[in-house]
This record gives C-alpha cells, structure tokens and sequence, in this order.
C-alpha cells in the first residue's frame, strides 16, 4: 500500500499525530510505503526519516500567541498561488509513487490533489470543531 500524508507545518500536534499514525500502521503492514508532502515543521520533522516534498504553506509572522487577521492575510496573501504550485509538485512527484490513499490534516490541497489522482482522501482532525466551538 502506498500512503501519501499531506501535513500542515504550523507546528508540531499534526507532525507528531501523524508520525503515531505511521508508526501504528508500518508495524501492521511493514511493506506500506510512505510519501510525505509538508512544510515548515512538519517537512523538517519528517524529512530524514521518509521521502518528503517541500510544498509551501500559512504562514504566521508572530512566534508568540497573538494573532493579527491583518498581518496574517498580508503574509499570506499569495498562498492561493502556493496551493496550484504545490499540487503541481506533488502531481508529479506521484507519478511514480501512485497513492493508494491521501491522508491530510485539513490542507486544502488534499481534495483537488484526490479528485485528480482519482484516489480517496482522509482527513484527520486535531479538535472536534463542535465541542470547541460551543
């Protein structure tokens, strides 16, 4: 099986989820082979153990815990851009790999990057978007 995980590079909840994720299943099917697509943290936590494309991703001016909409839409403001280049760059980069499945952390790429490959998607969630927003 070939499992193609598209992670988000924020921080490292997604990166280290998902490497519990791999772990459970490489020790299940130990002939599954892993392609990983991140950025930020999530390519540098993953780059040295698995086959890892670097895509581009948000992008948050303040390490601290503030948030700014206006700074954050300014710094992001080409990412649309980013998304069409990165799903260019998986593209061919799957090719030769052929994804059984795509397993994402809610990246946006993830649903047009399946319905081209023609390959199903599964999103992980970190938070439960209904108790959290009660």
């Amino acid at each position: 099986m070939n499992l193609l995980f598209i992670i988000t590079g924020i921080g490292y909840g997604d990166a280290t989820r998902i490497d519990a994720i791999i772990s459970a299943l490489l020790k299940k099917h130990p002939k599954t082979k892993i392609l990983i697509a991140g950025y930020d943290n999530s390519f540098n936590y993953f780059k040295n153990r698995f086959e890892t494309i670097k895509i581009s991703g948000y992008k948050f001016i303040d390490s601290s815990m503030k948030f700014s909409i206006l700074s954050f839409l300014l710094s992001n403001y080409f990412l649309p851009i980013g998304w069409v280049k990165n799903i260019v760059k998986i593209r061919l980069m799957v090719r030769k790999f052929k994804p059984d499945l795509i397993i994402s952390d809610f990246e946006p790429i993830s649903v047009p990057l399946s319905k081209y490959l023609k390959v199903k998607c599964l999103t992980i969630f970190g938070f439960d978007p209904i108790k959290t927003l009660k």
